[in-house]
């Protein structure tokens, strides 16, 4: 079976996925293979100033689960630690498994990122 995901239903799941208060304005865009990622966040001791944040975000596929790999992540020359990389990995891929799997006995063959949607490809087993 195969489930295909907008780029809305993606914005909400990788808003959901990070779930940090202070950023703001997060963008989800599809380009042919992988997505990316940008927006604004507030800065904690001073909300008046703003700083961008940018990755790219690659899906895959690993023993019939989604993956999900955050790399190039830009953040106005700040290092986003590896462990909260790592967590927003996990729970990016989760939440969009979530939304691809329509069957709890399914396993994913294949995921594809086009300009238009992701797709993602299921097996069924009973």
């Amino acid at each position: 079976m195969e489930t295909v995901i907008t780029q809305q239903e993606l914005q909400e799941a990788i808003t959901a996925s990070i779930a940090d208060p202070l950023i703001k304005e997060l963008t989800v865009t599809l380009q042919s293979g992988y997505i990316l990622v940008s927006g604004t966040r507030e800065r904690l001791n001073d909300p008046t100033k703003m700083d961008t944040l940018s990755f790219r975000l690659d899906l895959g596929v690993s023993n019939g689960q989604l993956t999900s790999t955050i790399s190039d992540m830009q953040f106005d020359g700040f290092t986003v630690e590896q462990n909260r990389l790592d967590l927003w990995n996990i729970t990016i891929a989760n939440k969009i498994a979530n939304l691809g799997s329509k069957n709890p006995n399914s396993t994913l063959k294949s995921v594809t990122v086009t300009p238009e949607a992701v797709t993602m490809v299921w097996t069924a087993s009973t």
